[in-house]
C-alpha cells in the first residue's frame, strides 16, 4: 500500500542513512544519503515480506490473539499484519530529532539550506548523544502520537496510557537495548533539552511522517480499535524481534541502495511501482530459504524410525521410541514431553521422531537440539541433518552455533546461501547436501547454511543445533534478546542431558522453558538420570508460562522462586547396555505426584496434568561393583585384572589427577596408555575422539587392541559411544556414576578376558562407615559438590551392606532418588559432617541463585504494567550483559582461551598434530590460508583461570597480567590478523621446547600426549 498523503520537502529532507560520516566515501561512488521516509517504506515493506513468507501460520496466529479481544473486529490477520508494518516502519521516528541528525553536519545543514523555515535550528550536543539514542527518543515520539490519536482534544495530555507505552517500548528496543524506567521519565520529560528532540516543530515534523506512513499501512483502524488493548510480553517482544529483523535487512545497502547526493526530494522511491519493485529486488537478492515443513512419512514407529533414521526394514523401535510417537500424537498442545532413559537407548531418535509429529500437529516451522558441550553439539550434528533433510517437504535453513562451529567438517561441506548477490543461494565451490538415500529410497531436501542467519539471527534458521548457552540466552537480559525469542518461537525445541546443569544455569533453564510454554512452543527433554522433582519442576516452569494467556487482565502474580535442590546441587554442567534379559513392564500411567521413583518414563502434559508412563526394560545390566578409600591398588588391581588382556577405563574427576595417574600408568604399562581429557587442543581432542570411536566403538565398526589403559576426566562421559571391560572411577555423583558404568560391556562381545568377563567397577575415594570426619578428594569437592558426593558414597555403602548388586536400569531412579532427595541411609558417623555439608550446599545453592538473578530475564507477563521498558535493566543503551562480562548463563571458570605455536627464531610455525606431524612456518606478512587458518584454529585451548593463581595476588590482578602479557607477546611477535574473521583477537602462546614461561612465575607446558600443563616456574614439575 502507498500513501496518499505528499510529505513535504522538510520531512522529506530528513536522513537516515548516509555512506559517509566523518570520512569520505569510497571514490567510485561519491557521496550518498537515503530520507527516513524511504528508510520507513522499505522496513515496512519488508516486515510484510516477513509476514508472508518468514513467519509461519503459528506465529502470525500468535500476532493475531491479542487483536481478538477487539469487539467485532473484522479481518483480524490483517489488522494485525497493517500494525506490525506501522510499528516496523515507525522504529527509526527518534531520527527525525537534532540529537540524532547533527551527527553530520553536512547532511544536517542541507535540511535547512534546501527547504522552508518550518524547523527550528538547534546545536549539536555530543556530551548527551550516548544517553539519548534515537531509538529512545523516537519511543516517547510513539507514545505520544498515539495518545494524540486516542486523544485529539487533549495535545499536552501528559499521563501515557499503557498501550502506548508497551507499543512504543517495542521502538525503544529496536537497537537492542529497551530504555529503563528512570530513563523512560527523563526522556518524557516536558523540560527535555531542546538539542535532544528539538521543539514543537520537530514534534510537527514527526508527526507528520507518522501521519503519512499510517496512511501508506492502512493502519487508521486498527490504532483506533487497540486503544486500551493489552499485549502480553510474548507479543511485544515477538514484534521487536521482526522489527530488529526488517531493519537489519532494510540497512543492508547492497539490498536497498542509497540514493545520489544530489536526489534531494526522491518521491519516486515512494511510488507504488518504483517502490514495490526495489523491495521485490532485494528480498529476491536476500534469497531466504524456505522454513522446514515436515511430511509425515509414517505414523507406525517401525516405518518411522527406519524411513527417518536409513535402517534396514527388520530394524524395529524400541520402548521409549514407541511410547514417544504415541504421546507426541495425543499429548495435549502446547506440551512438553520428558524422556527418562538409560544410556544408548535410543532417545535422541525418540525425541527426533515425535518432534516430527508434534511439528505437523503444532503447525511449528523448525527445530533446535541444544547440548551441553561443544563435543555432544558436533556429534549430534549429523544425525539432526540426516534427520531433518529426509523429514522435511523442502529445503531448510540449516545453523551449526558454538563456537568452533566453522571448524565441523560435515558443515563446511553443506552449501552456503548469499547475502546480496543474484542467482540461487549455492556459494560457487561449495557441495550440495541433497540428493538420494539409496538405502531408504526416500529424498532427502537441501539443507542451506545462509550467511545471513548468524551471530544474534543464528536462531532464526530453521533447524538449529546448538550448545544450550544459545537456547539459555532466551532467558538472560541481553542485547537483542527478542531476535533470540522470534528464533525460538515457532519450532520444536530439544533439550538433551537436561539433568546436568548446576544451581546457577539451572535458573536460567528454568525461565526459557517458562517462556517456551508462554510461546506455546513444543518442547522435549532428555535424560538418563533425572529426579522426580527436577521433572515436576520442569512441568511446572512450562506451565507458568501456558497460564499467560489467562492472565490478560489485573496483577502480575509475580515469579515463584526456583527450587534450587531440584538439578544436581552445585556441579559444573556435565551431560549424559547390554545383558540378561528382563521381562516387560505392564504399561500405565501415572500422574506425577506419584512419591516411588519410575524409571525408566516419559513423561507428557495432558489436560488433566503430567502423566508419567513406565517404559518397558527389554535388558537388566548386572554390575559388580568394589570400592576403595584411595587410589593405593589401582596399579596392582590393574596388573591383575589385565595380565591376560582387556581395555580398562580409568576416570578422573579432575584434569591434573589424570595427568598424574597417566604418568604413573604409562611407566609401568607403556604405549597401552593414553589419556583423554578437555585439556588438549582442538584438534588432538578431536583426534582423541576418533580414536577412541575407532578402537572402543561397536563390534565390526572398530578395531580393538588386546590391552588398553585409557586414563580421562568427564569427557568419556558424553555421546562417546564406547565399550571398556572395567571401569575404575573417582567417586562421583550418582548420577555420573551411572552414566560412567554406561561404558561397561555397553555391546555384547565374544572372548572378553576371563578376568574382566563381568562387567565390574571399581569406585576410588569412598570414606569408611567408620569415619567420624568422612572426606572426599579435594579436587573432586571443587567440580562436584560435597554433600552429594557424601550422600553417594553412602549409598555406595548401603548397597553393600544390604548385599545388592548393582543394576542397571533398574536402580538408576530409586539411587538417584535417594542421592538427591536426601533419603539415602547414612552412617550414623557421618551426621556431623552431612549436616555441615548440607548446610553449605544451601548457602552455595542461594548464592548461585542471587547470582543468576542479577542477569536474569523477567518471567513473561500479560498485564497493563507489562512493557519492555527496563526489561534489560540499566541506563546505557550500549550496556550488553553478555558483550561486557557482566553475567552469563554458566558459572564456571571460562578460562583464557590461547592459541599455541612453536616459536622458532624470530618467527612462529603451527604445531604439529596427527595430521601434520612436522611444524609449519607461519609468513606473518601475508594472512594465513584457509588450510593454515584452520589449523591455527585447531591448536586453541583454554587456560583455567584458577591455574593462574599467584600467591599474593589476587585472581583477577593475575589473569590481567597474563592477558595483557599475552597481547604484546603477540604484538612483538609481528602477529596481525586483525582481517581475519576467525583469528582476530586470538592470544598466542610462543612455545620453546614445549614450554612458555610467563613474567610472574608461571610455566605453561604442551605436550601431545599429556596436554596443557601449568606449574610454577621454580618447582620440580
Amino acid at each position: 500500500m502507498v500513501s496518499d498523503v505528499f510529505l513535504s520537502e522538510t520531512a522529506l529532507s530528513i536522513w537516515a542513512k548516509t555512506n559517509f560520516w566523518h570520512s569520505a566515501p569510497p571514490e567510485d561512488v561519491g557521496k550518498q544519503w537515503l530520507p527516513l521516509a524511504v528508510h520507513m517504506a522499505d522496513s515496512g515493506e519488508v516486515a510484510e515480506l516477513i509476514w508472508d513468507n518468514y513467519l509461519s501460520q503459528r506465529q502470525r496466529k500468535l500476532l493475531v490473539e491479542p487483536l481478538l479481544r477487539v469487539k467485532g473486529i473484522k479481518a483480524p490477520s490483517e489488522k494485525a499484519l497493517d500494525l506490525l508494518k506501522l510499528i516496523v516502519g515507525a522504529h527509526d521516528i527518534g531520527k527525525c530529532s537534532p540529537m540524532f541528525l547533527t551527527q553530520n553536519t553536512e547532511l544536517y545543514e542541507r535540511i535547512f539550506k534546501n527547504s522552508d523555515d518550518s524547523l527550528t535550528k538547534c546545536q549539536r550536543a555530543e556530551e548527551l548523544r550516548g544517553a539519548c539514542p534515537h531509538s529512545w527518543i523516537g519511543e516517547i515520539a510513539f507514545e505520544k502520537w498515539l495518545e494524540s490519536r486516542w486523544n485529539p482534544g487533549d495535545p499536552e495530555k501528559k499521563y501515557v496510557s499503557a498501550t502506548a507505552k508497551q507499543l512504543g517500548s517495542i521502538i525503544g528496543a529496536h537497537h537492542g537495548r529497551p530504555v529503563s524506567w528512570q530513563r523512560h521519565r527523563d526522556m518524557a520529560n516536558p523540560n527535555l533539552p531542546g538539542v535532544i528532540n528539538g521543539d514543537k516543530t520537530w514534534e510537527q515534523t514527526r508527526r507528520e511522517l507518522l501521519d503519512w506512513w499510517m496512511n501508506w499501512t492502512g493502519s487508521q483502524e486498527i490504532i483506533d480499535q487497540c486503544q486500551g488493548l493489552i499485549f502480553p510480553t510474548t507479543w511485544q517482544s515477538l514484534v521487536a524481534g521482526i522489527t530488529v529483523m526488517s531493519d537489519w535487512i532494510a540497512s543492508n545497502q547492497e539490498l536497498f541502495p542509497l540514493v545520489a547526493w544530489n536526489d534531494l526530494y526522491p518521491e519516486r522511491l515512494l511510488s507504488a511501482g518504483h517502490h514495490r519493485q526495489r523491495t521485490k529486488a532485494a528480498w529476491e537478492k536476500l534469497h531466504l530459504p524456505p522454513s522446514w515443513q515436515p511430511e509425515m512419512i509414517s505414523h507406525d514407529p517401525d516405518e518411522l524410525l527406519q524411513t527417518l533414521f536409513a535402517l534396514d526394514a527388520d530394524a524395529h523401535a524400541r520402548p521409549a521410541q514407541v511410547a514417544a510417537v504415541k504421546a507426541a500424537e495425543k499429548m495435549a498442545l502446547p506440551g512438553m514431553m520428558v524422556i527418562e532413559e538409560v544410556m544408548g537407548a535410543g532417545k535422541t531418535e525418540a525425541a527426533l521422531m515425535a518432534a516430527t509429529i508434534l511439528a505437523k500437529r503444532a503447525g511449528t516451522s523448525g527445530v533446535l537440539v541444544a547440548l551441553p558441550t561443544k563435543a555432544t553439539t558436533d556429534a549430534m550434528f549429523t544425525r539432526v541433518v540426516e534427520w531433518a533433510q529426509t523429514s522435511a517437504k523442502s529445503g531448510f535453513s540449516l545453523k551449526l552455533q558454538h563456537g568452533n562451529a566453522a571448524l565441523n567438517s560435515v558443515y563446511k561441506k553443506i552449501q552456503y546461501g548469499r547475502i546480496a548477490s543474484a542467482g540461487n543461494a549455492v556459494s560457487p565451490g561449495q557441495s550440495s547436501s541433497m540428493g538420494i538415500d539409496e538405502e531408504s529410497g526416500h529424498s532427502r531436501q537441501p539443507a542451506v547454511v545462509h550467511r545471513w542467519f548468524n551471530k544474534k539471527a543464528a536462531l532464526l534458521a530453521s533447524v538449529v543445533v546448538c550448545t544450550v548457552d544459545h537456547l539459555l540466552f532466551s532467558a538472560l537480559q541481553t542485547k537483542h534478546v527478542s531476535l533470540r525469542h522470534l528464533g525460538i518461537s515457532d519450532k520444536v525445541v530439544i533439550i538433551d542431558e537436561v539433568h546436568s546443569y548446576d544451581v546457577y544455569t539451572s535458573q536460567f533453564l528454568k525461565r526459557t522453558v517458562q517462556w517456551l510454554g508462554a510461546f506455546g512452543v513444543p518442547v522435549i527433554a532428555l535424560s538418563a538420570t533425572l529426579t522426580r522433582r527436577a521433572r515436576e519442576e520442569l512441568f511446572a516452569a512450562y506451565k507458568k508460562g501456558q497460564e499467560l494467556k489467562q492472565a490478560a487482565q489485573g496483577k502480575d502474580k509475580g515469579a515463584v522462586a526456583f527450587d534450587a535442590s531440584v538439578f544436581a546441587a552445585m556441579r559444573k554442567p556435565q551431560p549424559a547396555g547390554s545383558g540378561t534379559a528382563a521381562a516387560p513392564a505392564k504399561e500405565k500411567e501415572s500422574d506425577s505426584s506419584s512419591q516411588s521413583p519410575i524409571y525408566p518414563a516419559l513423561s507428557y502434559s495432558d489436560v488433566q496434568g503430567v502423566k508419567v508412563r513406565p517404559l518397558p526394560v527389554l535388558a537388566t545390566k548386572e554390575i559388580e561393583v568394589e570400592h576403595w578409600e584411595d587410589d593405593a591398588g589401582l596399579v596392582a588391581d590393574l596388573q591383575t585384572r589385565l595380565q591376560n588382556g582387556g581395555c580398562a577405563l580409568v576416570v578422573r574427576n579432575t584434569v591434573a589427577n589424570a595427568q598424574r595417574t597417566y604418568e604413573t600408568l604409562r611407566g609401568i604399562f607403556g604405549e597401552d596408555v593414553r589419556l583423554v581429557h578437555s585439556r588438549f587442543t582442538q584438534q588432538d581432542r578431536q583426534d582423541n575422539d576418533e580414536w577412541l570411536m575407532r578402537t572402543f566403538g561397536k563390534p565390526g565398526k572398530s578395531r580393538r587392541p588386546k590391552q588398553t589403559i585409557v586414563v580421562g576426566t568427564q569427557v568419556v562421559e558424553q555421546s562417546l559411544d564406547i565399550d571398556f571391560d572395567v571401569l575404575y572411577s573417582d567417586l562421583a555423583p550418582i548420577d555420573l556414576l551411572f552414566q560412567r558404568m554406561g561404558r561397561v560391556h555397553r555391546h555384547e562381545r565374544e572372548n572378553r578376558p576371563a578376568a574382566v568377563a563381568e562387567p565390574s567397577c571399581i569406585l576410588m575415594g569412598v570414606p569408611g562407615k567408620q569415619d567420624s570426619k568422612p572426606q572426599v578428594d579435594p579436587g573432586s569437592s571443587y567440580v562436584y559438590d560435597e554433600d552429594v558426593l557424601l550422600r553417594t558414597a553412602a549409598y555406595v555403602l548401603d548397597k553393600e551392606g544390604k548385599g545388592e548388586v548393582w543394576r542397571i536400569p533398574e536402580d538408576i531412579g530409586t539411587a538417584v532418588a535417594a542421592v538427591y532427595e536426601e533419603s539415602v541411609v547414612t552412617p550414623d558417623l557421618w551426621s556431623d559432617t552431612l549436616q555441615r555439608t548440607r548446610k553449605n550446599k544451601e548457602d552455595k545453592a542461594y548464592s548461585k541463585t542471587e547470582g543468576a538473578a542479577i542477569g536474569l530475564l523477567a518471567p513473561p507477563r500479560n498485564t497493563d504494567t507489562a512493557s519492555l521498558i527496563d526489561w534489560l535493566g540499566g541506563n546505557n543503551p550500549d550496556g550488553d550483559p553478555d558483550e561486557m562480562g557482566i553475567v552469563g548463563v554458566r558459572d564456571g571458570d571460562s578460562g583464557v582461551e590461547v592459541l599455541l605455536v612453536e616459536q622458532q627464531g624470530e618467527g612462529i610455525a603451527a604445531i604439529p598434530t596427527d595430521r601434520h606431524p612436522e611444524s609449519r612456518e607461519i609468513d606473518l606478512q601475508e594472512l594465513p590460508s584457509g588450510a593454515l587458518r584452520e589449523r591455527l584454529v585447531r591448536s586453541l585451548v583454554s587456560i583455567p583461570s584458577a591455574r593462574l593463581r599467584v600467591k599474593g595476588r589476587g585472581l583477577e590482578e593475575a589473569v590481567d597480567e597474563f592477558v595483557h602479557e599475552l597481547e604484546k607477546e603477540t604484538r612483538d611477535l609481528g602477529v596481525n590478523w586483525e582481517k581475519d574473521f576467525m583469528l582476530r583477537g586470538q592470544l598466542v602462546v610462543p612455545l620453546q621446547g614445549g614450554e612458555y614461561r610467563t613474567g610472574f612465575g608461571k610455566t605453561i607446558s604442551y605436550r601431545r600426549d599429556v596436554g596443557l600443563q601449568i606449574f610454577d616456574t621454580d618447582s620440580d614439575v
